[in-house]
């Protein structure tokens, strides 16, 4: 997949053509180049890093980024796609401490847990499809393509074939899934069938469409049907990875995988006047794919009471196939007459971490305290101090989208004011512990191609909630783009 994204690097900068020259009728680009660099506040004292030993956290990041995107019509039915994307990332390390017997898990593009910064040169091919008319009514994709359902701006519940949004992010880079997909138009419904490969777990390629097993292939069906002023979405969604394939990429990956388990779900959304806009979503998968906290082995303690050895906690995936789990999404977004936007939405996942299993993710974090237990050498062994895997373990799984069960999401946009400023606050609140992400985005345009942004990101809660146990306190993001 390296040489394939490679090679339509070097395909766009044979066809790219500067701003400001002609382009055929049958091809076109647009894209964006920018710069940002990133200032982040370390939090003084973290639970998952004592002593500052275990992890080296990102103080800032200097980002170069070339974002392209084409398409190429060779004959009225044939339609080639490809979206491409490179960077360049320079990042700082805190390394300021007197050990080094754990990794930079935060900051993995530095190969070297003992240098103050890291360098990361990524290509890749977003997207990359040929889309064929057959008829009128029917068409056929194939190729990368990121196929998103659903309406949620956050959250979607019934996107079940590329990687979840991350509502933290407002850039969407994610990477579109190898798949070949028919659709066929009716007078009000669409059908749409896509087999779809499955990403390796162990390198995050993706296969190829007609993969060697049939774990590596999901196969996915959805039909649409405007009634009115409401749209509504049919899925289901089963294949892919089997129980140990899935085990590895929940404990060894901090990227979270696309949904492996069969999915079937609903989506619903519908327009009120000229601006009010109503969604739904609702999904449900036997089992869930996360690994779930557990107590390891108990406390031993001397014979006068002493504790000699702390509990041990760790995670296991969970043994709960036999269930169904639901997530489920509602909300909304309003226009007013000055072009301002309001979007609020609820979300509930049945598979995030419950109150109990936050409680002893909590406790294993306050027993790994207990006699210095993560940097104790007696409590080692040939993989590592169990303590302090624990630690690694749990900082790797707040790197999901959804941790706990229920978020509440809201969005406002103004208009453009002052000839050239817009304004953007995101709110993505944890409803279970009322931990928080604060964003506030200024924009300034110049014309039509000149754009420069000043971003401010705040994560709060207490100590040991979601947002709490987040490295930094804030982000500080400046950046210029430029709009081709």
């Amino acid at each position: 997949m390296r040489k394939f994204g490679l090679l339509f690097s070097f395909f766009f900068l044979l066809i790219w053509q500067p701003p400001g020259l002609p382009a055929q009728d049958n091809w076109g680009y647009r894209g964006e180049a920018a710069f940002d660099l990133t200032q982040k506040w370390i939090r003084s004292s973290h639970p998952l890093n004592p002593s500052k030993d275990l992890f080296d956290f990102e103080r800032s990041q200097r980002l170069a980024e070339l974002d392209i995107e084409t398409d190429w019509y060779p004959q009225e039915t044939l339609r080639i796609h490809a979206r491409g994307l490179l960077q360049y990332i320079d990042a700082e390390l805190d390394t300021d401490n007197d050990s080094r017997n754990g990794s930079n898990l935060s900051s993995s593009h530095d190969p070297d847990p003992h240098s103050s910064s890291g360098i990361e040169r990524n290509h890749q091919l977003l997207e990359g499809n040929l889309q064929y008319t057959l008829s009128e009514t029917t068409f056929l994709d194939i190729g990368k393509i990121l196929e998103t359902w659903g309406t949620g701006f956050a959250f979607n519940p019934v996107n079940v074939l590329v990687p979840p949004k991350d509502p933290s992010d407002p850039s969407d880079t994610r990477e579109g899934a190898t798949l070949l997909k028919i659709e066929v138009l009716f007078e009000d419904l669409t059908l749409t069938a896509i087999l779809a490969g499955v990403a390796d777990e162990h390198t995050s390629d993706q296969a190829w469409i007609f993969p060697d097993s049939k774990e590596k292939r999901r196969i996915a069906f959805k039909l649409d049907h405007t009634l009115g002023d409401m749209d509504f979405s049919w899925l289901h969604v089963q294949g892919g990875l089997d129980g140990e394939m899935l085990n590895n990429r929940i404990n060894g990956s901090p990227i979270e995988p696309v949904s492996q388990k069969p999915v079937t779900g609903m989506a619903w959304t519908t327009v009120v006047g000229n601006a009010l806009e109503l969604h739904a979503e609702y999904a449900v998968q036997p089992g869930r794919n996360r690994a779930i906290p557990r107590t390891r082995n108990s406390p031993i303690r001397s014979s006068n009471g002493a504790l000699l050895v702390p509990t041990l906690s760790d995670y296991a995936n969970a043994d709960d196939n036999e269930r169904l789990f639901s997530k489920i999404l509602i909300g909304g977004q309003y226009t007013f007459e000055n072009e301002m936007n309001l979007i609020l939405e609820w979300f509930y996942d049945e598979t995030g971490y419950t109150t109990p299993e936050w409680n002893r993710i909590k406790k294993g974090i306050r027993d790994t305290r207990l006699e210095n237990a993560y940097r104790n050498l007696l409590f080692g062994s040939a993989q590592g101090n169990p303590f302090a895997g624990f630690l690694r373990q749990t900082l790797l799984n707040l790197q999901s989208t959804s941790v706990r069960q229920q978020y509440a999401f809201g969005r406002f946009a103004t208009s453009e004011f002052g000839n050239r400023f817009e304004l953007e606050t995101v709110l993505l609140y944890n409803l279970d512990d009322s931990s928080f992400l604060l964003r506030e985005e200024l924009i300034q345009s110049y014309g039509d191609h000149w754009r420069v942004e000043l971003e401010w990101t705040t994560f709060q809660g207490s100590t040991l909630s979601q947002y709490g146990l987040s490295p930094h306190q804030h982000h500080l993001r400046g950046g210029i783009i430029y709009l081709f």
